[in-house]
């Protein structure tokens, strides 16, 4: 598994841990508030939740932008890829 996949992988089996409800379909395509029923509190809680998956601080990444599942596996890649290129 590449490493994007596997960052889409940890990230849709955060949400659809977070979201607890399995008849919910979750896709790349899935709108965060819409769909998901995610309000910002919630957004959050699961950017946290996602830190902890991956084993990375997210501090600073911008989700207020973010509509759709894919827009979280792309930020957070991009945050990633950034982070990365400081160090």
């Amino acid at each position: 598994m590449s490493a994007p996949e596997s960052l889409k992988t940890v990230i849709m089996e955060t949400l659809i841990e977070f979201i607890g409800d399995p008849s919910k379909t979750v896709t790349e395509d899935s709108l965060l508030e819409e769909d998901l029923e995610f309000d910002s509190t919630e957004l959050i809680s699961v950017i946290v939740d996602i830190e902890k998956s991956l084993g990375t601080s997210l501090q600073g990444i911008k989700y207020a932008n973010m509509k759709t599942v894919a827009d979280i596996v792309t930020g957070v890649g991009a945050f990633l890829n950034e982070s990365a290129e400081v160090v």
